[in-house]
């Protein structure tokens, strides 16, 4: 795939910079091209927000956490996830490609061979499952809130609620996929259970569910200038 891809971008017409070895293309560029792999209007998936390295500078220049006011109201800094992500983007590029490179090293043990192709299909099958449960549980945990604490409203954006359907449908069908190169006898016990996952989902949904209420309700409390309370609602998952 990465061959493929280098021989895609031979084709490119618009602005590319080398960084480490790794090609990299001017977005605009690239929507612009006709000959692109990525269809649709990629426009619509960027959005301009506020810049948290920014914010978070201009509150402890003010005061920090709870001193700081806008139009007289008390605001603190902003802790977002995406920062720990490896997909944001950011100035750090060099950083960045280390990071990821650490990352590959931890995973190169799947790229070890087996020694025996039934060694292959149970550790397939363990990841599969584990992956599974953990979609299926997320997705109970979402459904759960939505219905007690929001009156049934979607509680995730529309963009990653379709995300995560996809998620799970192409899961779904990789699992049947693996399960019809189970052919042999022998091999019939490798098979993934869908149902079986499913049924698996439930204890870890109601503790992922008691996670975020409780997570949530945290970070109200400490909001409302009761950190006591709020760390030892957050406690209960340390």
């Amino acid at each position: 795939m990465r061959w493929r891809a280098a021989q895609s971008l031979l084709k490119f017409p618009g602005c590319t910079k080398k960084i480490d070895g790794r090609a990299y293309v001017r977005f605009e560029d690239y929507r612009s091209w006709s000959g692109r792999k990525v269809r649709g209007d990629l426009s619509s998936m960027v959005s301009r927000g506020l810049v948290t390295a920014s914010w978070n500078s201009w509150v402890d220049a003010h005061g920090d956490d709870g001193v700081a006011s806008v139009a007289g109201v008390p605001v603190m800094q902003f802790h977002c996830y995406v920062d720990e992500s490896s997909y944001q983007i950011c100035q750090n590029v060099d950083g960045q490609l280390r990071r990821r490179e650490q990352l590959l090293e931890s995973l190169r043990i799947w790229q070890s061979k087996p020694e025996s192709k039934a060694r292959r299909f149970q550790d397939w099958k363990n990841a599969a499952e584990t992956f599974l449960v953990d979609l299926y549980s997320f997705q109970d945990a979402v459904a759960f809130i939505s219905e007690h604490y929001f009156d049934n409203h979607h509680i995730l954006f529309p963009d990653t609620d379709k995300y995560l359907g996809d998620l799970v449908k192409n899961a779904e069908e990789v699992v049947k996929m693996f399960n019809d190169t189970c052919t042999e006898e022998r091999e019939q016990s490798y098979k993934v259970d869908l149902e079986d996952a499913r049924k698996r989902a439930g204890k870890k949904a109601t503790e992922q569910t008691a996670l975020l209420v409780d997570m949530a309700k945290a970070d109200a409390l400490d909001a409302l200038g009761e950190p006591e309370a709020a760390r030892e609602m957050a406690g209960r998952h340390l």
